[in-house]
C-alpha cells in the first residue's frame, strides 16, 4: 500500500447525481424538456460568446417554483450513482478524504444526498458549493406567472462562478501539512466547470460521453480503458478514464494506490 494519502473530489450533477438537476428544473420551467434552450446556452459558452458564470445566471434565472416544489421535483427524479453508497464506504474505511466540488447548490446537495444515503455517510464528505437564495414572489392574484425568484451566489470571481482547483489545492495543503504525507488527488466529473480541477488531478474519471470526456479525449487522448497495451504505455502519465458507475473507480483507484 503507497505511504502517500488519497483525497476524492466529486462533482455532484451528472456525476453523483445522474441527472443535473438545475438543468432539469430549468427545463420544466421553460417547457423545453428536450433541452434545446439549455443546448444553446452551453454551445454559446463553449464558443466563447460568454462566460460559464453568465450562462449558469440565465439557467438559474429562469427558476420559477418555490424550494419546496423543486425539491419534490427532485426527490422524484433524481437518480443517484448506485455505485456511489460502496464507493464512499469504500473511501471511509480507508481514510480517503472526499469532497464534493460543485457549481450547484450547498443545501440542494445536502439535502439529495440524505434522501438517498445513509447520515454516516453524507457527514463523512465535505461539501463544496454556491449558496442560493430562493424569494417566493407573493399572491397568485398578482398575475406573474413566477411563483419564485431564484439568485445564486457564486463561489468565486472567475469565469465559471467556482474555480474547483482551488478548493483542491486548498484541501491538498490543509491534509499534507497535518498528515505529513503527499497528497494524490482523484476527482470525477462530467462538465466544462470540471476541465480545470481534471487538469490538476493524479486520477480523472470523466463520465462516459459528457462534455468532460470528450474534452479529454480532444486535448490529451484516448482515456485508459478504451486503449490497448501499446497506447497505454504512449499514454505515459496522463492517467484517465471513462466511467458508467463508481464501483468502476472504487475498482480502477484500489489498483493504482497498489502500485503507488
Amino acid at each position: 500500500m503507497s505511504e502517500k494519502h488519497l483525497e476524492v473530489f466529486l462533482d455532484f450533477d451528472g456525476t453523483i447525481c445522474l441527472t443535473d438537476t438545475i438543468d432539469h428544473l430549468h427545463n420544466l420551467a421553460i417547457g423545453d424538456m428536450e433541452g434545446k434552450r439549455l443546448e444553446e446556452i452551453y454551445v454559446a459558452v463553449t464558443r466563447g460568446e460568454i462566460l460559464f458564470r453568465e450562462g449558469y445566471d440565465r439557467i438559474v434565472e429562469a427558476l420559477n417554483m418555490t424550494w419546496d416544489e423543486a425539491m419534490h421535483i427532485l426527490e422524484e427524479t433524481c437518480l443517484l450513482d448506485s455505485g456511489m453508497p460502496e464507493f464512499i464506504s469504500w473511501c471511509k474505511e480507508n481514510g480517503f478524504g472526499v469532497t464534493v466540488v460543485s457549481g450547484g447548490f450547498t443545501k440542494l446537495i445536502d439535502h439529495i444526498l440524505r434522501r438517498n444515503l445513509s447520515s454516516d455517510l453524507v457527514d463523512y464528505m465535505r461539501i463544496e458549493a454556491c449558496a442560493i437564495e430562493v424569494i417566493p414572489s407573493g399572491t397568485s392574484d398578482t398575475g406573474d406567472s413566477r411563483r419564485a425568484k431564484w439568485t445564486i451566489t457564486h463561489r468565486d470571481s472567475s469565469p465559471i462562478g467556482y474555480d474547483k482547483s482551488k478548493t483542491i489545492g486548498e484541501v491538498v495543503a490543509t491534509v499534507k501539512e497535518q498528515k505529513g504525507k503527499d497528497v494524490l488527488v482523484a476527482f470525477a466529473g462530467d462538465g466544462l466547470n470540471d476541465v480545470n480541477p481534471s487538469q490538476i488531478s493524479d486520477y480523472v474519471f470523466a463520465r462516459r460521453n459528457t462534455r468532460l470526456s470528450r474534452w479529454w479525449e480532444s486535448n490529451v487522448g484516448l482515456p485508459l480503458n478504451t486503449v490497448g497495451e501499446t497506447e497505454r504505455e504512449a499514454e505515459g502519465n496522463k492517467k484517465w478514464w471513462v466511467f458508467d458507475n463508481f464501483s468502476e473507480i472504487k475498482k480502477t483507484l484500489a489498483a493504482e494506490i497498489e502500485t503507488r
